[in-house]
Protein backbone atom coordinates (compact mmCIF):
# COMPACT_ATOMS: atom_id res chain seq x y z
CA UNK A 1 0.00 0.00 0.00
CA UNK A 2 2.42 2.55 -1.15
CA UNK A 3 0.69 4.86 -3.38
CA UNK A 4 -2.50 4.81 -5.26
CA UNK A 5 -4.51 6.39 -7.92
CA UNK A 6 -7.30 8.97 -7.79
CA UNK A 7 -9.95 7.96 -10.04
CA UNK A 8 -12.49 10.62 -8.61
CA UNK A 9 -13.21 12.73 -12.23
CA UNK A 10 -13.61 16.20 -10.42
CA UNK A 11 -10.84 15.76 -8.21
CA UNK A 12 -7.77 18.22 -8.48
CA UNK A 13 -5.29 15.38 -8.98
CA UNK A 14 -7.71 13.05 -11.27
CA UNK A 15 -5.01 10.15 -12.95
CA UNK A 16 -2.16 11.01 -10.53
CA UNK A 17 -0.13 8.30 -8.63
CA UNK A 18 0.32 9.99 -4.83
CA UNK A 19 2.27 8.42 -1.87
CA UNK A 20 0.27 6.75 0.69
CA UNK A 21 1.40 7.46 4.40
CA UNK A 22 -1.20 5.78 5.90
CA UNK A 23 -5.01 4.78 5.88
CA UNK A 24 -7.41 5.73 8.70
CA UNK A 25 -11.35 5.28 9.78
CA UNK A 26 -13.12 8.26 9.98
CA UNK A 27 -16.69 8.35 10.20
CA UNK A 28 -17.11 4.70 9.91
CA UNK A 29 -15.39 5.11 5.86
CA UNK A 30 -11.90 3.80 4.85
CA UNK A 31 -10.02 7.11 4.08
CA UNK A 32 -5.81 7.40 3.03
CA UNK A 33 -3.78 9.83 3.98
CA UNK A 34 -1.44 10.93 0.61
CA UNK A 35 1.43 13.14 -0.01
CA UNK A 36 1.46 15.19 -3.07
CA UNK A 37 4.89 15.61 -5.17
CA UNK A 38 5.36 19.34 -3.20
CA UNK A 39 4.88 17.58 0.33
CA UNK A 40 1.15 18.79 1.24
CA UNK A 41 -0.72 16.19 2.56
CA UNK A 42 -4.03 15.36 2.45
CA UNK A 43 -7.14 12.98 2.95
CA UNK A 44 -8.92 10.95 0.08
CA UNK A 45 -11.96 8.28 0.81
CA UNK A 46 -11.40 4.83 -0.69
CA UNK A 47 -14.11 5.27 -3.27
CA UNK A 48 -12.11 8.65 -5.39
CA UNK A 49 -9.35 6.12 -5.34
CA UNK A 50 -8.52 2.88 -7.52
CA UNK A 51 -8.60 1.45 -4.25
CA UNK A 52 -12.29 1.48 -4.35
CA UNK A 53 -15.24 0.24 -6.01
CA UNK A 54 -14.77 0.18 -9.79
CA UNK A 55 -17.02 2.92 -11.56
CA UNK A 56 -20.46 0.90 -11.86
CA UNK A 57 -19.79 -2.16 -9.29
CA UNK A 58 -22.97 -0.95 -7.83
CA UNK A 59 -25.72 -0.02 -9.84
CA UNK A 60 -28.83 0.69 -9.22
CA UNK A 61 -31.71 -2.01 -10.59
CA UNK A 62 -34.17 -1.15 -13.03
CA UNK A 63 -36.95 -2.02 -10.80
CA UNK A 64 -35.58 -0.16 -7.92
CA UNK A 65 -35.61 3.14 -10.20
CA UNK A 66 -39.43 2.49 -11.64
CA UNK A 67 -40.39 2.24 -7.68
CA UNK A 68 -38.94 5.69 -6.55
CA UNK A 69 -40.44 7.19 -9.98
CA UNK A 70 -43.73 6.01 -8.59
CA UNK A 71 -42.97 7.36 -5.01
CA UNK A 72 -41.87 10.72 -6.25
CA UNK A 73 -44.74 10.77 -8.55
CA UNK A 74 -46.98 10.10 -5.45
CA UNK A 75 -45.15 12.66 -3.09
CA UNK A 76 -45.52 15.27 -6.72
CA UNK A 77 -49.60 14.53 -6.25
CA UNK A 78 -49.83 15.42 -2.58
CA UNK A 79 -47.92 17.97 -2.36
CA UNK A 80 -49.62 19.65 -5.49
CA UNK A 81 -52.77 18.93 -3.68
CA UNK A 82 -51.36 20.70 -0.88
CA UNK A 83 -50.80 23.58 -2.15
CA UNK A 84 -53.78 24.01 -3.97
CA UNK A 85 -55.70 23.82 -0.75
CA UNK A 86 -53.92 26.67 0.28
CA UNK A 87 -54.83 30.17 0.54
CA UNK A 88 -51.67 32.69 -0.91
CA UNK A 89 -51.46 36.31 -1.16
CA UNK A 90 -50.53 38.11 -4.04
CA UNK A 91 -46.76 38.26 -2.65
CA UNK A 92 -46.72 34.73 -1.89
CA UNK A 93 -47.00 34.97 1.64
CA UNK A 94 -49.98 33.12 3.12
CA UNK A 95 -53.19 35.08 4.07
CA UNK A 96 -54.34 35.64 7.24
CA UNK A 97 -57.26 33.08 6.40
CA UNK A 98 -54.55 30.52 6.08
CA UNK A 99 -52.37 31.27 8.57
CA UNK A 100 -54.40 33.86 11.27
CA UNK A 101 -51.37 33.72 13.36
CA UNK A 102 -48.95 35.11 10.72
CA UNK A 103 -49.17 38.61 8.70
CA UNK A 104 -47.21 40.23 6.16
CA UNK A 105 -44.73 42.74 7.65
CA UNK A 106 -44.52 45.22 4.98
CA UNK A 107 -40.73 46.06 4.54
CA UNK A 108 -38.85 45.67 1.79
CA UNK A 109 -37.36 42.84 2.75
CA UNK A 110 -40.60 40.78 3.05
CA UNK A 111 -41.51 38.70 5.98
CA UNK A 112 -43.83 37.54 8.33
CA UNK A 113 -44.66 38.51 12.19
CA UNK A 114 -47.18 37.43 14.59
CA UNK A 115 -50.41 38.80 13.86
CA UNK A 116 -50.19 40.28 17.29
CA UNK A 117 -47.09 42.22 17.02
CA UNK A 118 -45.31 38.88 19.13
CA UNK A 119 -47.12 39.56 22.38
CA UNK A 120 -48.09 36.32 23.18
CA UNK A 121 -44.69 35.26 22.62
CA UNK A 122 -43.57 37.83 25.71
CA UNK A 123 -43.47 36.77 29.31
CA UNK A 124 -45.43 38.85 31.33
CA UNK A 125 -43.01 41.05 33.69
CA UNK A 126 -40.60 40.60 30.81
CA UNK A 127 -37.64 43.24 30.98
CA UNK A 128 -36.16 44.63 28.10
CA UNK A 129 -36.85 46.74 25.45
CA UNK A 130 -40.20 44.91 24.25
CA UNK A 131 -41.69 45.66 28.14
CA UNK A 132 -40.66 49.35 27.82
CA UNK A 133 -39.02 49.30 31.36
CA UNK A 134 -35.40 49.95 31.26
CA UNK A 135 -32.46 47.83 32.12
CA UNK A 136 -30.27 48.33 34.95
Amino acid sequence: MDSLVVTHPFHPLFERRLRVCRAARRGGRLVFVCMAGDGVSFTLPQEWTDRGPRPGEYRIAIDALVELSALVDALSRRCGEAVADATVVADGLPSRAAEPWLEATGSDRGGLRPADGGAAGRQHGAVGPASGRQRG
